[in-house]
Parts: C-alpha cells; structure tokens; sequence
C-alpha cells in the first residue's frame, strides 16, 4: 500500500512539475506577479466527486483563504481525487504534492492521529455541530497539537452521525445482531460489530449497495443524507435503525509545512480564524442534512425507527473494550488518553450532551 502511495505521489509530482513547464502560470500584470506571495496559485486537493453537495462549500473557504490573504495568495480547485486518491491526502500535503488537503479523513490516518481518533468512536457524540466543538476544545486545551506536526491543522469538523440499515431483520434489540452481516466502515466499527457478535465486512462504499442487493451484506451504516442521496441504500435496505452509532467522519483540512512558513504572521492569523468558522459551517450544513435525509427515507416508504435507549445502553456495555483498548494502546505509548477521556466527558457535560460511553474507573458523575 505504501509503495502503491509513493508512485502516485511520484506520478502527481511529475504531473505537476510537466504543467508548469508547458504553462506557467501568471497572475496578469507584472505588478500583480510582484504582489504574490508565491509564483503559483496554490493547489487545493479534494477527492469529492464534482456531483457531491460537499465541492461548493470547499470553493467557498477557498474565496474566504484568498480575500484573508489581501490578494497576495491565489487558489487552485483540484478536484474528484485528480492529484490524489482519499487514501493519499495526508501524505500529499505533508510531501508538496497538495499545498492544501482539504478533506484528511481522520479514519484512515488513526496511526498518525492516535488521539484525535476518538473522533471515530461509537456513540461519541450526537451531531456534527457537538463533535466540532467538542474537538476544537480539546485541541485548545493541547491535547492533539503535538499530533499535528506534519501539517498546519486550519480546519476540524465532524460529519452527520451514523445510523445502522438493514434489508430485511428488525435490530430493535441487541440479540438480533448476531450473525448479520455488516459494513464495517473502520477499524474501529470493524471491532464494534464483532462486539455484538456479528460478522463485519470490509469494502468500498460504493460496492455496498450491490452487496445488500446481493445479500453479501445484512446491512450497514452511514448518515441518513449519503445513503438517501447519493449511495441510494433505501432501494435495498427496508429498516432504517436511528441510534447514532458512530459521530460521523472527522475531516481535517491541512496546509503543506513549506507553504505556511512563508505566509506572513498576520495572515496566518486570518487564515486560522477562517478554518475554525467554517469549521463550524460544514458541521452546521452537516446537522442540516441529516434531517433531509431522514425525511428521504420516510418519502421512500421505508421504516425509520429509534432503537430503545435500554437497547442502546446495552451496545455502549458491549463497546466498553473497544474504548478501553484506544485508551491502553495510548497510555503505553505516553500519550494521555485518559485526560482526553475525562476531558472529553467534561465538555460534553458542559454542553448539556449526554455521554453514552461511561468507562469504568474513569467516568465520573
């Protein structure tokens, strides 16, 4: 996997090196060039798909990146994975490749962010908006600044929260997972589901519907808008199970190391301040969507149901060793897990936010 990375980060490169040769870029006038601070619009990576809802607000941060720059910095849309695939997005813009990675899933980078990965717990929190804040305070508090040394870290936000979908079992109780069949999106609802004794599956989105149309799969997980819209899972799936299993993806948006030591101090300051309200957006637009998607399911006949709060307390019992062994495998390497846990639990009370995940020994009331 890794060498497979390392070519494609070749292949951009060469990509990128051959396209200023054959067409260097200028700003306009030569006082125009004279006034930028680097000879070339910087690249913006997403690996977004141009139908997705998601590209627009991405261009929107980018227009707010170069009015906070007065005009000294220009911006480059790279879209649908063109210099990189979502796997790649972290070391695209700690090599150069990217001079801006837009959208770093925090799910595939958990060996590098091993305490921002919490973010990618079951049953961490409710809504997009809660996980934002809940990550910026934690990050303000110190506890993943040090985790964030091969990028500068702009923007964090959350995505909508998971719910679970099947084609045709009821899971209105916690025995009726053993045996199914689910997508597991992550490492971590990989080690979940086998909590509750089912049978996890590895893959793609994309391939998930064909497997639930299949019967590879009893059923899977994903926000109500994405499986509504875009993967269309209510043609397969007959339930749709509301339980908010899984905060949604954590994305981080990050600037090359080289970049931001030669934007100026005062700019930075912009820059930064612009990641963190929109930050807050995309979470906002987020929180939005989950009720358009659940009204998508509703409109396409199928059953939306909350499962039981005693039936959810029962899958946070069975997810205790999931959270504990983040909390050990982290400890045995010096990093502080259990202050973030406890800080984590601090906020989420302060915000009136219930904490499902109550870990033994460090939970308090």
């Amino acid at each position: 996997m890794r060498n497979k990375k390392k070519v494609c980060l070749i292949f951009g490169f060469a990509i990128i090196f051959m396209s200023g040769l054959l067409f260097p870029v200028s700003y306009g006038s030569a006082e125009e060039d004279k006034k930028m601070l680097f000879k070339r619009p910087l690249k913006f990576a997403s690996w977004f798909s141009p139908k997705h809802w998601f590209p627009p607000y991405e261009k929107e941060l980018i227009k707010k990146l170069e009015d906070a720059s007065d005009g000294q910095i220009k911006i480059q849309f790279f879209g649908a994975q063109s210099l990189g695939k979502i796997l790649e997005q972290y070391e695209m813009v700690m090599d150069g490749v990217s001079d801006i990675s837009g959208s770093v899933p925090v799910a595939y980078e958990s060996d590098k962010l091993p305490l921002t990965s919490l973010v990618e717990y079951p049953f961490v929190w409710k809504s997009a908006e809660v996980g934002t804040k809940v990550f910026w305070e934690l990050y303000d508090a110190g506890y993943f600044k040090n985790e964030y040394k091969d990028f500068k870290l702009i923007a964090y936000w959350s995505c909508a929260v998971n719910q679970l979908y099947t084609t045709k079992k009821r899971i209105d109780k916690i025995e009726n997972f053993k045996g199914m069949k689910l997508f597991a999106g992550s490492p971590v609802m990989f080690a979940a589901f086998k909590q509750l004794g089912s049978i996890p599956i590895k893959m793609g989105y994309p391939d998930v519907y064909t497997a639930l149309q299949r019967g590879t799969l009893d059923g899977s997980m994903g926000n109500f808008f994405a499986t509504s819209h875009g993967l269309r899972w209510p043609e397969q799936c007959k339930y749709a199970w509301k339980c908010d299993i899984k905060g949604g993806f954590g994305l981080v948006l990050g600037v090359n190391n080289d970049v931001w030591n030669k934007i100026p101090a005062d700019i930075q300051d912009k820059w930064e301040k612009v990641g963190r309200e929109m930050s807050f957006k995309f979470a906002k637009v987020h929180d939005e969507k989950t009720e358009l998607g659940k009204a998508a399911w509703e409109k396409a006949g199928r059953e939306v149901i909350e499962i039981p709060k005693e039936e959810i307390d029962k899958m946070a019992e069975k997810f205790l060793p999931v959270w504990q062994k983040w909390i050990d495998d982290n400890e045995a390497k010096g990093r502080p897990a259990k202050e973030v846990y406890k800080t984590y639990v601090k906020i989420m009370k302060e915000m009136g936010r219930p904490v499902i995940m109550k870990l033994p020994g460090l939970y308090e009331n």
